[in-house]
Parts: C-alpha cells; sequence; structure tokens
C-alpha cells in the first residue's frame, strides 16, 4: 500500500483487488480441474488475503471507519438468518443455501464496508477499467482448459455449459465497451466481441442479456457520433446475413466443436432447436411450485434461504420470488419496494457524477435483465453493492 494514496482510495484498491481476484478465480474454476477440485481453499486463502489487505490498510493510516447505515443492514442480514436457523436447525442441509451464504459473505459484506463510505467511484472505477486485460487473459487461459480436456470441470450433462462463467465476465465485458464508446478503440471492441463469444459458447445464455442492455444504452447515448453510426450499419448488415444464413454457420461450428475437441455447446444445441425461443430450461415449472409454496406461507416466508427450503434444495431462478419466499408476501413486498425507493435514490443523487453514474449503471445491467430468470436474494451481488452505495447519501459514517 503506498502511503500518497487517501484513506478512501485505499479502500477502492482493496475491494477491487479482493474483487478481481474473486471473480479471476471463478473463471479458472470452470475450466482448470486443480482449482475446481481445490476451490473450498482458494475461497478460505482469498478470504484471508481479503482481511489482510484491509489490516494493512488499518495499520498504515491508523483509521477505522464504518457507515452505520452498512453497519445496521449487515446486522439485520445477520439476525435474520440466525432466527431462521434458531427455528429451523436443519437450514443448513439443504443443498445451495449454505453456498448462498458463503457467496453473500464473500462478494456483498466487503461491498458493504467500502461502497458505504465512498461518495466518489471514480477512483475505483479506473482501476476496474484497468485490469479489464487480466480478465481476458484469466478467461482465454479457462477456455484454453476447457478445450484441452473436452469440458469444463464440475459439469456432467452439458460438456460446456456454466453459468458461473457468464456472470463473472459480465463486468469484464462492460468496461472493455466503455473504453471502446469512449476512445473508439478497436481492441477494446474486439475484447469486448471476445467476452461475448466466451459467455456464448461456454457459459449460460442470459448474461448476454445484461451485455445487450448496456450495449443498447451506450448505442443510445453515443447515437450522434460518426464512428458509432457506421459501426452501427456494419451491425446491421452483419445481423442479415447471419438472419439467413445462421442455420448453416451454426450446425458448422458446433460440428465442429464436436469433431476436434468432442464436446458440446448448450448456447449452441438450443439455437437448433425449434423450441429455441419457448424453452425456459423447466423454470417455469420452478416458479409455479415456487408460488404454491409461498401460498402455504404468504405471511412470514420460510426465512433465510427460503426459496431453497421451499423447493427442498432446488434453485429459485428468480429474485423477486426467492425474495418473497424468504420474506413472505407482505415483508418481502416491503423489501422490494423500499430497494427500489434506495436505487432510485443513488441514481438520482449521483446523476451528475459521470464515473459514478456509469458504474451504477453497470450493476443496473448486470441485475436487472435477468433478475426475473435467474439469481436469488443472496446471490444477486450486484444488487446488495447498489444497496450499499445507497448507504453513502446517510449521515452515518463514523472514525475508530
Amino acid at each position: 500500500m503506498i502511503r500518497t494514496l487517501s484513506y478512501k482510495e485505499a479502500l477502492a484498491v482493496d475491494f477491487v483487488l479482493s474483487y478481481a481476484l474473486l471473480t479471476m478465480k471463478n473463471l479458472l474454476t470452470v475450466g482448470n480441474s486443480f482449482v475446481f477440485e481445490h476451490n473450498f481453499e482458494f475461497n478460505t486463502l482469498l478470504l484471508l488475503f481479503t482481511f489482510c489487505l484491509y489490516g494493512i490498510t488499518f495499520f498504515i493510516y491508523r483509521k477505522f471507519t464504518l457507515n452505520l447505515t452498512s453497519c445496521a443492514w449487515l446486522a439485520v442480514i445477520g439476525l435474520f438468518w440466525l432466527g431462521t436457523y434458531t427455528y429451523n436447525p436443519a437450514l443448513f442441509h439443504y443443498s445451495h443455501v449454505g453456498g448462498d451464504l458463503v457467496y453473500f459473505v464473500i462478494y456483498s459484506i466487503p461491498a458493504f464496508y467500502v461502497l458505504s463510505q465512498l461518495k466518489d467511484l471514480s477512483f475505483l472505477f479506473k482501476i476496474f477499467i484497468h485490469l479489464r486485460w487480466f480478465f481476458l487473459l484469466v478467461a482465454l487461459f479457462s477456455v484454453y482448459c476447457i478445450l484441452s480436456r473436452g469440458g469444463i470441470s464440475g459439469t456432467e450433462l452439458y460438456a460446456t455449459y456454466s453459468m458461473s462463467f457468464g456472470r463473472n465476465l459480465i463486468l469484464p465485458s462492460f468496461f472493455f465497451l466503455y473504453k471502446f464508446f469512449e476512445k473508439i478503440n478497436v481492441w477494446d471492441f474486439i475484447g469486448f466481441l471476445a467476452c461475448c463469444v466466451m459467455i456464448f459458447l461456454f457459459g449460460s445464455r442470459f448474461p448476454l442479456l445484461c451485455i445487450s442492455a448496456y450495449f443498447l444504452w451506450k448505442l443510445w447515448k453515443y447515437r450522434y457520433r460518426r464512428a458509432i453510426v457506421l459501426g452501427s450499419v456494419i451491425g446491421v448488415i452483419f445481423l442479415t446475413v447471419l438472419f439467413f444464413f445462421w442455420v448453416e454457420i451454426i450446425t458448422l461450428l458446433y460440428d465442429y466443436l464436436a469433431n476436434v475437441f468432442n464436446m458440446r455447446s448448450r448456447s449452441l444445441l438450443l439455437l437448433l432447436n425449434e423450441n429455441f425461443v419457448n424453452n425456459d430450461s423447466g423454470r417455469s415449472i420452478i416458479w409455479n411450485n415456487l408460488i404454491s409454496k409461498i401460498n402455504e406461507s404468504p405471511i412470514w416466508g420460510y426465512g433465510a434461504g427460503g426459496g431453497v427450503v421451499a423447493l427442498d434444495g432446488e434453485l429459485a431462478h428468480s429474485f423477486p420470488l426467492d425474495t418473497l419466499a424468504n420474506l413472505g408476501y407482505i415483508f418481502g413486498g416491503l423489501f422490494l419496494v423500499y430497494s427500489g425507493y434506495l436505487i432510485f435514490r443513488t441514481c438520482y443523487v449521483n446523476r451528475f457524477q459521470r464515473d459514478n453514474m456509469e458504474y451504477i449503471k453497470m450493476l443496473l445491467c448486470c441485475f436487472l435483465p435477468i433478475c426475473f430468470i435467474q439469481l436469488s436474494m443472496w446471490t444477486a451481488n450486484h444488487f446488495w453493492q447498489l444497496i450499499a452505495l445507497s448507504c453513502n447519501h446517510t449521515r452515518g459514517e463514523k472514525d475508530a
């Protein structure tokens, strides 16, 4: 840590480094069998590394600050989990519940601590932008491992399908797209396309909804630039060609992967399926079952991890429904409305701060397009980052 940085800038560095390393580890988990087999050990090491980073910052600056509003959020969340466990001691016997809690601790607690204290996100945002090529290199290495072994780590049903891989590449693709629109740099556009191709071939198709939302927003914002207009015309021509020959192109690519690397791409297979548009991977059945379960406990829900508990170990695949399963219709509805108000207020307060607003838009594009068809209450880390950012508009910061 360099003392020339301010205390808040040092906190931003700590947050970005821990977040970036965790994201890169998740990308490697998909392709490298060693990282996959020792994922718990790597998570533990990264958690210890994060504590060490913040500890070094405290030691150098002799300063420790807290945002009382974010502390209140974490206290309520902690009591909610504790109360649920007291009422239901078998809570962690359900699959995914422990994993969701660990995910929240690793991703969202540092966000509550750091982002709630940063009124200016410019320094944090610039560090993320500088790290975009490291994200891409790690993803490319993971893809190399996937192609070398003929499948992703831990996958049995599909040899090249990982929701985690796609989710962890969303923000890096945003960083490339941001730099492309700012500087019209062709290399950044190539980096963006590489992220999209890797997500399409080896990940879930849903992250592409997030990327499309951010891409359309940037197109609208820079619609008067000649380079953007020209690029849009070329894109329309490309999509037109793809529209007429997409079956032949996708079949050729699918056969190439199957024959050369002995693997099948789930996204390509779904595109070749006649029911691609109506294919929801069984989510409608899951949602109907979950709604029926919530109706059995409409007031209180099922507590922390409620979606998984109600579905007896299955994921809800819907943030709003999982929230209602956690809190019931009344409290869950109030939570959703209040959270929406906090996010709206955060956007309004930061509307004149360029870097702040850009990062907030990225978080919104990571969350909103897929919140109804994916995610759960405790794994929606971009949502919790937005809530953490809303805390820094209160008078709750204290030095210790």
